[in-house]
């Protein structure tokens, strides 16, 4: 049995080794398409301490070159590094009603177990090709129909439906759904307010660094801060949103006025530069001219200037040396 060493939460080991000792449970791994590239990742569904469904994400940091982990006594010889972090599975979700929602009767309210068909179907013979090295493509194959349906059994998915979609109670036994852009929208919205309330920026040195560089930490820009915070936590929770959707989120945000500062900055950046190549190339030219002077102006040897006081009036030039002889 191969062995991989990992970084996962605490409930979860304790829910897997309740598991491992309970004969009829087992741990089943999803390959799902990833909601920002679609490509088939990898994620781990399990139930928390409180018996509540929700979805881990399991990601592989491998290393440049070969490694290898020593574990106690034991080598392993593969040097992956994979980090299991939870993750709200509404994100995947989105994608995939958005997708039912083009395909399917996009005004009309369905059950999910309509709406759920259309997904699996649709997801049926998706073959996603990616880019290589030296721009070859690889073919991916599509996700399996199982795991689809796996993940759309999920509570946590079931609760995920009601964030993002208008929901009506037909009867006490049908509650239909319909996807909605606005209330996807105020999902991520809250999302971003929640990145903003937290610690998780000001923790970040890089972000942190970037603020400073473009002149957002000194007095009197807490407006314009507060605008770069938003952009980035928006580009934070973009790593799991599809471009188009992105974008939807950023446009729902006024940031013009940082947009501007940051135009000036480029701006007084690019003339700053251009300045110091002028001035270096005025620096060169004086330089020139001054050596130039120097060399005219310079005093040669004392045997020089002896031959330039000499008389050469009446001497033969060198020249008539070398001149053919002429003929009688």
């Amino acid at each position: 049995m191969s062995v991989h060493l990992g970084v996962f939460p605490s409930d979860f080991v304790q829910s897997i080794s309740a598991a491992l000792g309970d004969q009829d449970s087992n741990v089943r791994c999803l390959r799902l398409p990833h909601p920002r590239t679609g490509i088939p990742s990898m994620f781990l569904p399990y139930n928390d301490i409180d018996s509540n469904s929700t979805l881990l994400e399991v990601q592989a940091v491998s290393p440049g070159s070969s490694r290898s982990w020593f574990l106690t006594e034991e080598i392993v010889s593969d040097g992956k590094l994979l980090i299991v972090t939870r993750m709200d599975p509404t994100f995947l979700l989105i994608p995939l009603l958005q997708k039912a929602h083009q395909n399917g009767m996009s005004g009309s309210f369905r059950p999910t177990y309509d709406i759920f068909e259309d997904i699996t179907s649709s997801m049926k013979d998706d073959v996603i090709s990616i880019q290589e090295n030296k721009g070859e493509y690889a073919k991916i194959a599509p996700v399996s129909v199982d795991d689809i349906q796996f993940f759309l059994s999920l509570d946590c998915t079931h609760r995920g439906m009601k964030r993002i979609c208008d929901v009506k109670d037909v009867s006490p036994k049908l509650t239909v759904y319909r996807f909605s852009l606005t209330k996807t929208l105020g999902f991520l919205q809250k999302k971003i307010s929640r990145l903003l309330s937290s610690d998780v920026l000001g923790d970040s040195r890089a972000i942190t660094r970037g603020f400073a560089k473009d002149g957002l930490m000194d007095d009197g820009k807490e407006r314009l801060l507060n605008m770069a915070r938003t952009r980035a936590a928006c580009d934070l929770i973009s790593q799991y949103l599809s471009p188009d959707v992105h974008k939807t989120l950023m446009a729902s945000y006024d940031l013009q006025d940082l947009d501007s500062h940051l135009r000036q900055n480029v701006a007084l950046a690019v003339s700053t530069a251009g300045n110091g190549a002028l001035g270096k190339t005025k620096e060169k030219a004086v330089a020139a001219t001054a050596n130039d002077k120097k060399r005219k102006n310079a005093k040669g040897s004392h045997g020089v200037e002896k031959l330039k006081k000499v008389n050469v009036n009446g001497m033969a030039k060198l020249s008539s040396f070398f001149k053919k002889p002429e003929v009688s």
